[in-house]
Protein backbone atom coordinates (compact mmCIF):
# COMPACT_ATOMS: atom_id res chain seq x y z
CA UNK A 1 0.00 0.00 0.00
CA UNK A 2 1.17 3.37 -0.45
CA UNK A 3 1.38 6.11 2.27
CA UNK A 4 -1.66 7.75 0.75
CA UNK A 5 -3.31 4.32 0.92
CA UNK A 6 -2.41 3.46 4.47
CA UNK A 7 -3.92 6.83 5.76
CA UNK A 8 -7.02 6.33 4.56
CA UNK A 9 -7.16 2.51 6.36
CA UNK A 10 -5.89 4.54 9.20
CA UNK A 11 -8.97 7.47 9.11
CA UNK A 12 -11.43 5.37 7.94
CA UNK A 13 -10.92 1.90 9.52
CA UNK A 14 -8.82 2.14 12.15
CA UNK A 15 -10.29 5.45 13.59
CA UNK A 16 -13.74 5.08 12.26
CA UNK A 17 -14.46 1.55 12.85
CA UNK A 18 -12.06 0.74 15.45
CA UNK A 19 -10.69 -1.94 13.29
CA UNK A 20 -8.17 -2.68 16.16
CA UNK A 21 -6.31 -5.50 14.35
CA UNK A 22 -5.61 -3.64 11.52
CA UNK A 23 -4.21 -0.62 13.81
CA UNK A 24 -1.78 -3.29 15.28
CA UNK A 25 -0.33 -3.37 11.72
CA UNK A 26 -0.25 0.47 10.39
CA UNK A 27 1.12 1.67 13.84
CA UNK A 28 4.16 1.80 14.83
CA UNK A 29 4.45 0.82 18.61
CA UNK A 30 5.91 4.48 19.36
CA UNK A 31 3.35 6.06 17.43
CA UNK A 32 2.77 9.52 19.06
CA UNK A 33 -0.55 11.82 18.30
CA UNK A 34 -0.72 15.42 18.59
CA UNK A 35 -3.98 17.15 19.12
CA UNK A 36 -4.60 20.86 18.84
CA UNK A 37 -8.28 22.09 19.98
CA UNK A 38 -8.14 20.34 22.73
CA UNK A 39 -8.12 23.25 24.95
CA UNK A 40 -11.18 24.77 23.19
CA UNK A 41 -13.35 21.91 24.05
CA UNK A 42 -11.83 21.54 27.50
CA UNK A 43 -12.81 25.33 28.01
CA UNK A 44 -16.40 24.85 26.82
CA UNK A 45 -16.84 21.77 29.01
CA UNK A 46 -15.20 23.58 32.23
CA UNK A 47 -13.25 21.06 32.48
CA UNK A 48 -8.72 21.72 32.99
CA UNK A 49 -6.79 21.85 30.13
CA UNK A 50 -4.65 19.48 29.13
CA UNK A 51 -0.93 20.89 28.84
CA UNK A 52 0.15 22.71 25.78
CA UNK A 53 1.22 20.82 22.85
CA UNK A 54 -0.43 17.54 24.82
CA UNK A 55 0.73 14.31 23.01
CA UNK A 56 -0.36 10.89 23.33
CA UNK A 57 2.44 8.60 23.43
CA UNK A 58 2.62 5.05 22.37
CA UNK A 59 -0.01 2.92 20.24
CA UNK A 60 -1.58 1.24 23.04
CA UNK A 61 -2.36 4.69 24.45
CA UNK A 62 -4.13 5.62 21.56
CA UNK A 63 -6.12 2.75 20.88
CA UNK A 64 -7.34 3.12 24.42
CA UNK A 65 -8.70 6.64 23.74
CA UNK A 66 -9.94 5.22 20.43
CA UNK A 67 -11.91 2.38 22.35
CA UNK A 68 -12.85 4.88 25.48
CA UNK A 69 -14.65 7.43 22.02
CA UNK A 70 -16.38 4.31 20.47
CA UNK A 71 -17.89 3.43 23.71
CA UNK A 72 -19.31 6.68 23.85
CA UNK A 73 -19.90 7.00 20.19
CA UNK A 74 -20.47 3.62 18.80
CA UNK A 75 -21.69 4.65 14.91
CA UNK A 76 -18.43 7.25 15.15
CA UNK A 77 -17.49 6.85 10.99
CA UNK A 78 -14.63 8.80 9.31
CA UNK A 79 -14.57 9.58 5.37
CA UNK A 80 -11.94 10.80 3.69
CA UNK A 81 -12.67 13.61 0.90
CA UNK A 82 -8.97 14.50 0.18
CA UNK A 83 -5.51 12.77 0.26
CA UNK A 84 -2.18 13.94 -0.28
CA UNK A 85 1.48 12.11 0.31
CA UNK A 86 4.35 13.80 0.03
CA UNK A 87 7.59 11.65 1.03
CA UNK A 88 7.13 10.34 4.85
CA UNK A 89 3.99 12.85 5.03
CA UNK A 90 0.84 12.37 4.53
CA UNK A 91 -1.44 14.91 4.56
CA UNK A 92 -6.01 15.01 4.40
CA UNK A 93 -9.33 16.17 5.33
CA UNK A 94 -12.31 13.85 6.22
CA UNK A 95 -15.21 14.45 8.10
CA UNK A 96 -16.45 12.42 11.24
CA UNK A 97 -20.27 11.61 11.97
CA UNK A 98 -22.00 9.52 14.52
CA UNK A 99 -23.83 9.85 17.56
CA UNK A 100 -24.28 9.91 21.09
CA UNK A 101 -26.02 6.84 21.77
CA UNK A 102 -23.43 4.47 23.64
CA UNK A 103 -22.77 2.71 26.79
CA UNK A 104 -20.43 5.33 28.39
CA UNK A 105 -20.88 8.61 29.39
CA UNK A 106 -18.31 11.15 27.83
CA UNK A 107 -16.27 13.81 29.99
CA UNK A 108 -18.90 12.97 32.54
CA UNK A 109 -21.82 13.51 30.11
CA UNK A 110 -24.37 10.87 29.65
CA UNK A 111 -25.61 9.75 26.71
CA UNK A 112 -28.54 11.62 24.75
CA UNK A 113 -28.99 10.01 21.53
CA UNK A 114 -27.80 13.71 19.44
CA UNK A 115 -26.27 13.17 15.93
CA UNK A 116 -22.81 15.29 14.90
CA UNK A 117 -20.55 15.90 11.98
CA UNK A 118 -17.64 17.70 12.16
CA UNK A 119 -14.62 18.27 9.67
CA UNK A 120 -10.97 17.36 10.59
CA UNK A 121 -7.68 17.13 8.99
CA UNK A 122 -4.61 15.78 10.00
CA UNK A 123 -1.22 14.91 8.93
CA UNK A 124 0.78 11.33 9.53
CA UNK A 125 4.56 10.59 9.39
CA UNK A 126 5.33 7.16 7.90
CA UNK A 127 8.33 4.86 8.41
CA UNK A 128 8.45 1.55 7.07
CA UNK A 129 5.09 1.47 5.76
CA UNK A 130 3.35 2.34 9.30
CA UNK A 131 2.67 5.53 11.06
CA UNK A 132 4.97 6.60 13.56
CA UNK A 133 3.04 10.46 14.07
CA UNK A 134 0.41 12.39 13.73
CA UNK A 135 -0.73 15.83 13.81
CA UNK A 136 -5.13 16.75 13.95
CA UNK A 137 -6.95 19.34 14.22
CA UNK A 138 -11.11 19.34 13.89
CA UNK A 139 -13.91 21.48 14.42
CA UNK A 140 -14.10 20.81 18.48
CA UNK A 141 -16.65 23.68 18.76
CA UNK A 142 -19.12 22.09 16.25
CA UNK A 143 -18.76 18.33 18.28
CA UNK A 144 -19.50 19.61 21.17
CA UNK A 145 -22.20 21.55 20.28
CA UNK A 146 -24.09 19.40 18.10
CA UNK A 147 -22.96 16.11 20.42
CA UNK A 148 -25.03 17.87 23.32
CA UNK A 149 -21.91 17.74 24.90
CA UNK A 150 -22.00 21.57 25.76
CA UNK A 151 -24.75 24.08 24.70
CA UNK A 152 -21.81 27.09 24.36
Amino acid sequence: MTPAQVYRRIVEDVVGRADLELADALFADDFVVHRTGLNTSFALLGGPPPPPNAALSGKRMFLRGLSGIKASFPDWTCTVHHCVADGELVAGAFTVNGSFTGSQPFLGIEPNGRRFAFEEAGFLRFRDGQAVEGWFVGDELAFVKESGISDA
